[in-house]
């Protein structure tokens, strides 16, 4: 335990400096590895495990981003803290992921690394003990990232129900993240968001899944940048003009929708709130099950 409290003190300054601001974190580094084949609680402990790498190794500008950017992805929970919290509490929380023992979410983590990308000797899982502490590197060489990119399987594709299966509350909250940036995001980037919402709440005819405050919040963020920028006959001319009319869309489909469900808008609403697995958006649009 020494050795873990050295440790600690030897990054608080750093990790402090680094939530005040005078260290830029690392906002663009992803908590989650979508090629795991896990539910959103698994993806949970695998984000929190991957910030004890980051703090345990020194990466914390690394370890900060992530904690941040999964607050964005389970806002609901209370794990990763909220927008609200102090200074003060954030350092509680990391102090507290710094510490907790996460063996067995690194072996779990390990094997799925494994059934993930097939053969074991594709990745580096790299378990070092130094002085009473786990230090976690799991990672992959350039070499062994193309020589994946090699191995090949056939296989018949239901390309609808691929889309569904993406569509998880931890996916769709990360496409939700990018699109905060919908300004400064290249247009190939906002194009590839829109194509996967559009598909899911349009083509597969589940926009159920999208009702979400944060993507509504965004989408009247492009309401208002698209109406003051342009006048209406030039609408059409604006760049963000398809995440415009998407939104458009789908905001008349969600009070389309309130009318016709028991409880109306008001129990919509509260919809908006939470996140939706196939589940819930099935009762939204066919109705609740009379025991809920």
């Amino acid at each position: 335990m020494k050795g873990i409290a050295n440790m600690w003190m030897e990054i608080a300054e750093e990790l402090s400096d680094t939530l005040i601001g005078e260290i830029n974190p690392n906002l663009d580094v992803s908590p989650i590895n979508m090629l795991l084949k896990v539910d959103d609680e698994q993806f949970k402990e695998f984000a929190l495990l991957q910030i004890q790498v980051a703090l345990r190794t020194g990466r914390i500008q690394d370890a900060v981003g992530m904690f941040r950017n999964s607050r964005i992805l389970w806002p609901e929970t209370g794990t990763f803290g909220n927008d609200f919290d102090s200074i003060e509490e954030e350092m509680l929380l990391l102090h507290l992921i710094f510490h907790e023992d996460m063996q067995g979410k690194a072996e779990i983590y390990e094997e799925e690394i494994k059934k993930a990308y097939g053969r074991e000797d594709e990745e580096e899982n790299l378990l070092e003990e130094e002085k009473g502490i786990n230090e976690f590197y799991i990672s992959l060489s350039d070499e062994e990232s193309e020589e994946m990119r090699k191995v090949l399987e056939e296989t018949e594709l239901d390309f609808p129900q691929f889309v569904l299966s993406m569509a998880k509350p931890t996916v769709i909250n990360w496409y939700i993240f990018s699109l905060k940036k919908f300004h400064t995001n290249p247009k190939e980037v906002n194009m590839a968001i829109l194509k996967f919402f559009h598909r899911i709440a349009f083509d597969l005819k589940s926009p159920a899944y999208l009702y979400s405050a944060s993507l509504f919040n965004i989408l009247k963020e492009i309401d208002i940048n698209v109406r003051n920028s342009t006048e209406k006959e030039n609408r059409s001319q604006h760049p963000h003009f398809k995440l415009w009319e998407f939104g458009y869309y789908l905001l008349k489909n969600f009070f389309a929708q309130s009318e016709k469900i028991e409880g109306g808008i008001g129990i919509l609403a509260c919809e908006l709130l939470f996140p939706k697995n196939a589940k819930e958006a099935y009762e939204i649009e066919c109705g609740y099950k009379e025991n809920l």
